[in-house]
């Protein structure tokens, strides 16, 4: 038969500190197996990414979009985290988003930071990130080093006054690089029913959209698409949108295989899973 795969929240389809293996993210091995793919990426610097990457892929249809809670043609406001110079904070004692790049003990940079792939409808959510960086001593220290600048344990930005730039880094070199480089971005809504109204079924989908899974889950047409197995992320949702995700799936006929609450990786399977797909196989 033909596999096939959907994918919310693809990100970049490249190793990153936040997602770099088969378990958690089979996406990319989906499309390399040759599956028809619909990745579906609402934050513009991942999705320029991903353009890039399967330019020549006929099998890969891309979508610059959120899934939305309803079908609608405004655009819905999605947050995320500027890595560019574009704030003009390179250069600055507490926002320097390169020092995100030097997060790894054996010193060498790594190419993007999981904060890329932290993006969210919801800017409370990116915020919170900033906690995991109120010190980072060694970071810090890695960061002083690759971008030229002095290192001491002793320097502290005063937190009132403004970004600025500094000769000398500290442990807080990143204390403020979320809230001071956090960003919106207008994305249009992805209307999924249309999107897969040609689709005889779907072998595989992944949901990742940083605790928004239950609604995109919601939204998703398992009445008109018969889907075989689900999967998708349970670190950032709340109990009771577990809860709701779980119902809905056992009344969509899928059957748990792994997972739990707060769990990366939930894996769900159609108890009919072969009917479902077999109007693809060959006889």
């Amino acid at each position: 038969g033909h596999a096939s795969l959907v994918q919310i929240g693809a990100n970049a389809h490249e190793d990153t500190s936040y997602k770099n293996s088969v378990e958690s993210d089979p996406g990319p091995l989906g499309v390399r197996l040759g599956w028809q793919s619909l990745l579906v990426e609402p934050v513009p610097q991942l999705f320029a990414r991903l353009a890039a990457k399967y330019v020549a892929t006929p099998h890969v249809s891309l979508l610059n979009a959120a899934v939305c809670d309803a079908c609608s043609d405004t655009p819905i406001q999605f947050h995320f985290v500027d890595v560019t110079n574009a704030s003009g904070n390179w250069g600055s004692a507490d926002a320097d988003a390169r020092c995100l790049l030097h997060s790894s003990k054996d010193g060498r940079p790594v190419k993007h930071s999981f904060i890329e792939e932290v993006a969210s409808l919801s800017r409370n959510h990116v915020m919170q990130f900033e906690r995991l960086f109120r010190t980072q001593h060694g970071w810090c220290e890695r960061c002083a080093a690759a971008i030229g600048k002095a290192y001491s344990q002793d320097v502290w930005p005063r937190s009132r006054t403004p970004t600025q730039e500094a000769q000398t880094l500290g442990p807080a070199c990143l204390r403020k690089v979320i809230s001071r480089n956090i960003r919106s971005t207008d994305v249009k809504c992805a209307c999924l029913r249309e999107e897969l109204a040609r689709w005889a079924n779907v072998s595989l989908l992944v949901v990742d959209a940083e605790g928004h899974d239950h609604s995109v889950l919601a939204s998703y047409p398992f009445d008109a698409i018969p889907t075989a197995r689900v999967v998708f992320e349970a670190t950032h949702m709340s109990n009771p949108d577990f809860d709701r995700t779980t119902a809905l799936l056992h009344r969509q006929g899928f059957v748990y295989l792994v997972g739990g609450h707060k769990e990366g990786l939930n894996i769900w399977h159609h108890a009919q899973s072969h009917e479902v797909l077999r109007r693809n196989v060959h006889s």
